[in-house]
């Protein structure tokens, strides 16, 4: 995974982390650690970043300038479960205590996963809570903050924790009220999170969902602008100027932050030919975007409609 902040790049894998100063693209620094999952998160000063191995699991924090390194947490295997920590979110709390959150989607054996999320207090330097387990499999993306809750993917679902003590509030089933409900999967989904509002587009199906965060109610579902069913979303979102832009269905899917309402015809970029792939990257100062069918990259000069 690539992270930038500020002038420094940070390249995440799964057994190291490198910083690289984007003026001279000398290396800052260069950290090798324990293998785990390749995304590295920021949160503050620091950079985290998840390790595990057949018997543990551990985030470990990065300082973003100097790559001094500390762990946060260890865990333990459990029940025969082997941890594999993945999406960390980093926030603070409404008394000013600093908090990370992430899902620990663990598995014994070949046939049995279970997904459940810790918060640790890093003013306090202490575990705050652990949710209760889900016997189901799950996806890397982190946890996601919406003003007192906490909200965490799951296979076909989405579940809201309470920030402070970690009890389950709701879990609303993403198959209700689909157009194909036995496709249903969030393995590789998006989430955007905005005020009060969760919108959640999925693979295997070309729809985005609105949530009320605080009770999980369905506000809307979207069907996408499309008339293919290639039945896979290839990339996360991408947020720029209130709208997010990502790849459903082999093409170009923009819609609105807040409401979910689809806002581009992918027809207006036919004649790119091909399927598109992973994702948008979008550079802000020029008003550009980058997509690629993986064969070709395209610079595209956003449309003003969307700008």
């Amino acid at each position: 995974k690539i992270v930038q902040f500020e002038n420094l790049l940070f390249l995440g894998k799964q057994t190291s982390v490198n910083a690289i100063n984007l003026e001279d693209g000398e290396t800052e620094w260069n950290k090798i650690i324990q293998e785990g999952y390749p995304g590295i998160f920021i949160g503050g000063n620091y950079l985290y970043k998840p390790a595990d191995t057949d018997d543990w699991g551990k985030i470990w924090r990065f300082h973003l300038h100097t790559g001094q390194l500390e762990m946060v947490y260890h865990h333990n295997k459990e029940q025969g479960f082997k941890p594999f920590f993945v999406g960390i979110e980093h926030t603070v709390a409404p008394n000013g205590d600093e908090l990370v959150i992430w899902k620990n989607w663990s598995s014994k054996g070949w046939t049995q996963t279970r997904t459940e999320f810790f918060c640790f207090n890093l003013t306090h330097d202490s575990l705050m809570w652990r949710s209760e387990q889900f016997m189901v499999t799950s996806n890397v993306y982190p946890p996601k903050r919406a003003n007192d809750v906490v909200l965490g993917l799951l296979e076909n679902s989405v579940v809201g924790f309470d920030l402070m003590t970690g009890q389950t509030l709701w879990e609303t089933d993403l198959r209700q009220g689909s157009s194909c409900p036995n496709r249903i999967s969030t393995i590789h989904a998006g989430i955007h999170v905005n005020q009060d509002r969760a919108i959640i587009a999925y693979t295997s199906c070309p729809e985005v969902v609105v949530l009320n965060t605080s009770d999980g109610a369905q506000i809307h579902r979207w069907r996408l602008n499309t008339d293919n069913d290639y039945s896979s979303i290839e990339g996360k979102f991408t947020h720029y100027n209130g709208k997010l832009f990502f790849i459903s269905q082999a093409e170009l899917q923009v819609i609105d932050d807040y409401t979910g309402q689809p806002l581009f015809d992918p027809k207006r970029l036919n004649h790119l030919g091909g399927r598109l792939w992973n994702g948008v990257a979008i550079d802000s100062a020029t008003q550009s975007m980058y997509i690629h069918n993986g064969q070709k990259l395209f610079c595209l000069r956003i449309p003003p409609d969307l700008r």
